[in-house]
């Protein structure tokens, strides 16, 4: 048996390491069984997006030996190449080969909104080649957000299929591999459904492990259910701040004043422009999945989509607007688009990427520019030098800091602050004229 490997059990005799470390835990005060140290486990994260190759790197400085996986050969190359400060105990290849030493199998793949139809279908290809490495006493962690039900319908059985093991029964009744699902959530902290408690043992030894605070749930279904949750709740206060600033605009009404009046917390106030992007999870193509198949019409989450995928719309008509007013066609100028990237989201996918769309296709010039992004833009400067128009798509101290006199000075005479993250008073005497999103 290879050092490190997670079996119990009458017919299994434990390593020294691990007799000497077994612990109990309690979870959400509920006494499970006996929670082992798993330090000496080889991890392998299958998909490395932005969280895949994060956990990779996380395990590897807790002392795991690691294999980051992905079937994506450039990406491979662009991750080696862009990590100066890689661990040696992380190993990042796609060859499915090296999976063979694995004890932990940790599917980290986030397929974005843009993909979500296809995701069911790429996640299945992951896990079969999971499948065709996973050996007895195994475990295997989804992180991949997945609607009710594809955890035990789909992948468990692809993974017995594959593996030729059992699956773990409640009653741990054959020798087989261990299954959780632990999906990436808002909250700072790992919750967890599995197949039965040893599986939920050993997956909170995991997380924990890496630092991370745990929740355990009473089924997977229930677990699988948490980001779409999330997702939902949100995507409609996305879909309220976008409706309210729609309604705000045309009376001349500043959105920002009254949401400090009515002293509500739970929103940040930059998102109240209503112009983002769901988070980058397919919940709202598993809704819609779900409610198709037991017939029920989602009719509000379904009108929350709509308006949030309408705003990037809505500010390229606003911008529209404001050249108007200096007597210039849309068509006819350079816009300086300022941002591209915002937390958790993608290049593709992003609040910038959706406001350029919108402008491309009513003629505008766009000239993009993001510090954190290769290859958008030369320099904040140039940038603006070029352009007659801009629009603020991020709230990054890079732009949130210009003043109405930068502006002036690089010949900008029409400002779209989409993120709403400009002093809105401090343009009252320029010269530039300013619009936030439901700012009035």
């Amino acid at each position: 048996m290879r050092r490190g490997a997670l079996r119990t059990g009458p017919h299994t005799v434990m390593s020294p390491l691990h007799q000497s470390r077994i612990k109990t835990v309690s979870v959400d005060g509920i006494r499970q069984k006996p929670m082992f140290d798993i330090s000496g486990a080889t991890v392998a994260v299958i998909g490395l997006d932005p969280d895949g190759f994060s956990l990779g790197k996380l395990a590897a400085a807790h002392g795991f030996e690691t294999v980051g996986f992905d079937v994506d050969e450039v990406k491979i190359a662009q991750l080696e190449a862009s990590d100066s400060e890689k661990s040696r105990r992380l190993l990042l290849t796609a060859d499915a080969s090296r999976l063979s030493d694995a004890t932990i199998f940790v599917v980290s793949m986030h397929t974005r909104q843009g993909e979500a139809q296809s995701v069911l279908a790429e996640l299945e290809r992951e896990v079969a080649i999971v499948g065709s490495h996973l050996k007895e006493g195994d475990l295997v962690i989804v992180e991949s957000i997945v609607y009710p039900g594809v955890c035990e319908h789909v992948l468990l059985p692809l993974l017995e299929k594959n593996s030729g093991l059992g699956r773990p029964g409640p009653d741990r009744s054959r020798e087989g591999f261990y299954f959780a699902h632990a999906p990436a959530t808002s909250a700072p902290r790992r919750v967890i459904g599995a197949a039965n408690a040893e599986s939920l043992s050993r997956t909170i030894a995991f997380y924990r492990t890496l630092g991370n605070e745990t929740v355990s749930m009473r089924s997977i279904k229930e677990t699988e259910a948490v980001p779409m949750l999330e997702d939902s709740l949100h995507d409609t206060t996305l879909a309220l701040a976008a409706e309210f600033s729609l309604f705000f605009d045309r009376i001349g009404i500043d959105i920002s004043n009254v949401l400090t009046a009515a002293r509500i917390t739970t929103v940040d106030s930059r998102s109240l422009s209503g112009i983002h992007v769901a988070r980058t999870s397919p919940s709202a193509y598993y809704l819609a999945r779900s409610g198709h198949e037991h017939q029920i019409d989602q009719q509000f989450l379904s009108t929350a989509r709509r308006m949030i995928d309408y705003m990037p719309k809505y500010a390229a008509t606003v911008l529209a607007d404001l050249l108007r007013e200096k007597r210039i066609a849309i068509k006819d100028v350079t816009v300086a688009l300022l941002g591209l990237v915002d937390e958790n989201d993608s290049a593709q996918e992003s609040v910038g990427s959706r406001i350029r769309e919108a402008l491309e296709k009513r003629g505008a010039q766009v000239q993009a520019y993001d510090p954190y992004l290769a290859g958008a833009g030369t320099d904040l400067k140039s940038t603006l030098e070029q352009a007659q128009a801009a629009v603020i798509a991020s709230d990054s101290p890079v732009f949130r800091n210009l003043t109405p006199r930068q502006f002036e000075e690089l010949g900008i005479q029409v400002v779209l602050d989409a993120k709403n993250c400009l002093d809105k008073d401090a343009f009252a005497e320029s010269s530039v004229i300013y619009r936030g999103i439901g700012r009035g």
